[in-house]
């Protein structure tokens, strides 16, 4: 009776997968990397929380604001 923030977490993560293949115009370089997750200190325990730490970066400062935005819309979601 509980949500899962490791099921939520994968769920995140593999829709950030797509945000600059499906919503950044091919020629703007743009680039999301997720570096670390950390979860819970037991194997069999739900934990209360999840945290995702990555980077984006862009030369764009306009293509940077749309990707963070998109990172928000995901997350929201």
């Amino acid at each position: 009776m509980t949500i899962d923030p490791i099921v939520a977490a994968g769920a995140f993560i593999s829709a950030l997968q797509s945000v600059v293949s499906r919503e950044i115009a091919p020629l703007d370089a743009a680039v999301v990397s997720l570096g670390r997750i950390e979860g819970g200190t037991v194997r069999n325990q739900i934990p209360d929380t999840v945290q995702i730490q990555g980077t984006t970066r862009s030369q764009n400062p306009a293509v940077r604001d749309q990707v963070i935005e998109a990172i928000h819309r995901v997350c929201r979601g």
